[in-house]
């Protein structure tokens, strides 16, 4: 299995646009598809539900069962 198989299409403003190509042409990253996986990746991890979050930190700390 691939690490990325799922498809998804998106349209932005093109200011947005222009942001993303100036961060593919300085370098910091490899092309548009890695800029928008992250910042969806950072988007959801900030807004996942709070009994998400409590579950996950309280499976950290041994000895407690969620």
């Amino acid at each position: 299995m691939k690490e990325h198989d799922s498809f998804i299409g998106l349209r932005i403003p093109a200011s947005l646009k222009t942001e993303i190509d100036k961060l593919v042409e300085s370098g910091k990253f490899k092309n548009a598809s890695q800029i928008v996986r992250q910042a969806l990746t950072e988007f959801l991890t900030k807004n996942k539900p709070l009994d998400d979050v409590l579950r996950e930190a309280f499976a950290n700390i041994e000895g407690i069962n969620t």
